[in-house]
């Protein structure tokens, strides 16, 4: 969050100038009438000059470094994003049966029922928007947007504690595994023929209070483009919390899968140990 308000986004001061002039000359307030196009080509070729004068002072400063202008128009669209954000992970929040601590843009505490982590994924959702902005649904299907949403990743903790446990020492190390672990996780991806693709941060991690084991898992996947996963990871869990309710999933899977992983891992680095084995 803090790259976006110092302006560092994942494209040039130039190529952004280029892209919001484009903007501009498909319609501009500024012009008696939506078709006036000699009129959106002035504006449009005024506001890139003006982004130029900038774009160079910026250059001058930081390099080569990718920083746009931050302008009021920017801050704005900035600060309406997180508000809608905060508004959203409210009612997210309270129709789960939640308690909201506190929610300010991106940064959110909030206490849960432990079989509502489906909330907590929702949040991520929450971030994104539909189609990268806010709006309201209309009609059949239909969609206005009133805001942008944000386009980066937002890490997500979770971490299930007793009744009696010590909340601010649970809250403490949710918060330890969010900074260190979520936003530190790093994702590959094989796509096959030596191709494949790399993201980081964007993850859930999850813990609990009695035990030593943390699952991260990412919140999106990068296929040529991003595309969230939040949706699917809430089905598997669900699957997964059904199973475990009923017995078919004993409750030290997590200690037994590490044990396993660990063991693969052994066996990999040396072969001959499976051969031990066998002879045991």
């Amino acid at each position: 969050m803090g790259r976006l308000h110092r302006g560092e986004l994942d494209l040039g001061c130039r190529e952004y100038a280029r892209i919001v002039a484009e903007k501009v000359s498909g319609g501009s307030l500024l012009c008696s009438s939506g078709g006036d196009t000699e009129c959106r080509g002035k504006v449009a070729s005024l506001l890139e000059e003006a982004f130029n004068c900038m774009c160079g002072v910026i250059e001058n400063l930081y390099g080569d470094r990718d920083i746009v202008p931050v302008t009021l128009a920017y801050k704005l669209a900035l600060s309406t994003a997180l508000t809608i954000t905060s508004i959203l992970d409210y009612v997210t929040v309270s129709r789960t049966g939640g308690l909201l601590v506190f929610s300010g843009g991106d940064d959110l505490l909030a206490f849960l029922p432990p079989e509502a982590i489906g909330a907590a994924l929702e949040v991520r959702l929450n971030y994104a928007g539909r189609g990268w902005f806010h709006g309201v649904r209309t009609g059949k299907g239909g969609f206005t947007p009133i805001g942008p949403a944000i386009p980066l990743g937002r890490s997500v903790s979770v971490r299930y504690a007793e009744l009696m446990d010590v909340m601010s020492h649970e809250v403490a190390e949710a918060t330890l595994l969010l900074e260190e672990v979520a936003k530190d996780a790093e994702w590959e991806l094989d796509l096959g023929g030596g191709a494949g693709t790399t993201w980081a941060k964007d993850s859930l991690v999850i813990s609990r209070s009695r035990s030593d084991a943390v699952v991260v898992l990412p919140l999106s996947i990068v296929i040529g483009e991003k595309r969230l996963v939040a949706k699917e990871l809430d089905r598997l869990l669900a699957r997964l919390y059904a199973a475990l309710l009923i017995g078919l999933l004993a409750r030290n899977v997590p200690e037994d899968a590490g044990r396993y992983l660990s063991s693969v891992e052994a066996v990999a680095a040396d072969p001959d140990k499976l051969v031990e084995l066998a002879y045991y």
